[in-house]
């Protein structure tokens, strides 16, 4: 799963290897695999590496249990900490196992004991630690490893929370006497009654989660935030649409290189960096794999030599209109170039076998790119937005760069056909200050018709398309929190800021959207 190895798994079958390795005298440890765990070895090759080389890497979650099943593998159930330890405990009274409780807060692995005593008597738990989170300097690492070894365990219950345990256990198993360590993570808190355990109902049905965020939302939200995550990424694995490397064990695949596609019809020469560029056609569209120094590399070029850069940007929104509107796709690909503002964008590109690195999002790059005017000496018009709002916009940015150039502004509420009144007035203002640069923020897709039938007609170097980057920069609109875009959820944090707007957009736009880059995919491979 994501170039992690899990194995499909039940319990019993565990417990058999947990035995055999004990009779051997062999030394492995378990890694027990939510998805978070999954997640986090998609940041982190070395953690990647050290699930890949355990003993056993075991589903701890219906979702891994799930995915198994569906693959074949219909014996695999949950093989989960408390349950784990308890069932370990149990077989082990008759066995005489001895048992060391490494983890948890002060105080905690001495009620685990008691429990586990109670419970199991008979049972051998022959030592306790409960070291101090964080890392540990090499003096209090060995006499930790000095202290197990004392105990002679043959089971060491690792609690120190992921990926700290699972680390630390690839680190021990050779140095320790102990012949398994088994990392159980939260399961000494729920053993101790430190922290409430999920009903047996909620565990089977999936939604464990949903109960740990409700008793722990400020330490879990950003863990679970991050599960859709998965989803997406294991429908890519699933349709063969990305392979991922499996780090540790066997040889390591590679997505497969792709050439990049040929220039589209339309680009003017002024696009230095266009042509040397990735690119992939999504429904249609041309995209290129354009970063900001890209973009301004084309706009000093156009600038500076006097000829013409039209540079929009498209979304899954965008993507979605282009799809059912034969204009909006001419518009795209008979500009100079079009960049991907947004993570739908991206994920659509790299489905096709695009190589791309990043989006341009106009809410971060229009910082960027008032520095580059100012220092570049190059003038701009911001065109869009309710009135005021983007003489708001021009007077932040002008409080943040002195020597930027705005040579002037209007709001996008006017009749914008071709032949009315306000658009001629419109044009007449524009081509009297001759910009440097328009953005235009009206909006998908009213921005790309105004400028589809008014580009011919305007006085301008470098043309724009900025959405809502107008309410972003004068703070009439709040940007959804940085980890959210970070993680492809910027849409989420605006449909909760905008719901009544956005919700059709974003709610049966996406799964539209993801529907028709998979059929693409199906129906055509890789550009």
């Amino acid at each position: 799963m994501l170039g992690v190895g899990v194995h499909p798994i039940n319990m019993g079958q565990a417990l058999d290897a947990i035995e055999r390795w004990i009779a051997r005298g062999e030394k492995h440890y378990v890694c027990l695999t939510p998805i978070h765990s999954i997640l986090a070895c998609q940041d982190d090759p070395d953690m990647k590496r050290v699930f890949n080389q355990s003993g056993l890497t075991t589903p701890d979650g219906m979702p891994l249990v799930w995915i198994s099943r569906a693959s074949g593998h219909h014996q695999a159930n949950r093989v989960y900490g408390p349950d784990v330890m308890r069932s370990v405990s149990q077989r082990s009274v008759a066995l005489g196992y001895r048992h060391f409780l490494l983890g948890g807060h002060p105080g905690v692995p001495e009620r685990v004991q008691e429990v586990l005593e109670s419970d199991y008597p008979g049972i051998q738990v022959v030592g306790r630690l409960s070291p101090a989170f964080g890392e540990m300097n090499g003096e209090q690492d060995a006499e930790l490893v000095v202290e197990i070894n004392a105990a002679s365990p043959d089971i060491v219950w690792v609690a120190l929370g992921s990926p700290r345990q699972e680390k630390w256990m690839a680190e021990h198993v050779q140095a320790l006497n102990a012949h398994v360590l088994i990392g159980v993570g939260a399961a000494f808190d729920f053993l101790s009654g430190r922290k409430p355990h999920a009903p047996r109902w909620i565990q089977r049905s999936g939604l464990e989660w949903l109960f740990r965020l409700a008793s722990e939302p400020r330490r879990l939200w950003r863990r679970y935030l991050r599960y859709p995550i998965f989803t997406v990424m294991y429908a890519a694995q699933l349709l063969g649409l990305k392979r991922y490397v499996m780090i540790g064990v066997g040889s390591p695949s590679s997505e497969v290189p792709n050439d990049p596609r040929p220039s589209p019809p339309g680009q003017t020469s002024t696009a230095g960096p266009v042509g040397r560029l990735a690119r992939a056609d999504i429904f249609g569209v041309q995209i290129s794999a354009l970063t900001v120094a890209d973009l301004h590399q084309i706009i000093a070029a156009a600038v500076e030599t006097n000829t013409r850069a039209l540079l929009p940007n498209v979304n899954a929104h965008a993507l979605n209109l282009a799809y059912e509107t034969p204009w909006l796709r001419d518009f795209f690909n008979q500009s100079t170039a079009v960049f991907p503002d947004g993570s739908g964008a991206l994920f659509a590109a790299r489905v096709q076998g695009g190589h791309f690195q990043e989006r341009v999002t106009y809410a971060d790059w229009m910082w960027d790119l008032a520095r580059f005017c100012a220092e570049r000496g190059f003038s701009l018009y911001f065109l869009g937005g309710r009135d005021g709002v983007a003489a708001e916009a021009a007077d932040t940015l002008r409080g943040r760069f002195a020597d930027l150039r705005v040579a002037g502004t209007h709001e996008g509420y006017f009749d914008k056909s071709s032949e009315s009144a306000d658009n001629a007035a419109v044009l007449a203002e524009i081509n009297r200050l001759q910009p440097d640069v328009l953005i235009v923020g009206f909006g998908m897709p009213l921005q790309e018709r105004w400028l589809k039938d008014n580009w011919d007609r305007l006085d301008v170097r470098v043309g724009l398309t900025g959405g809502a980057v107008f309410d972003y920069m004068s703070g009439r609109l709040r940007r959804p929190p940085r980890f959210l875009a970070d993680h492809g959820l910027e849409w989420f944090g605006r449909l909760l800021i905008e719901p009544g707007r956005l919700w059709r957009r974003y709610l049966l736009g996406i799964p539209q959207f993801t529907w028709r880059v998979v059929l693409q995919r199906l129906r055509h491979g890789r550009s």
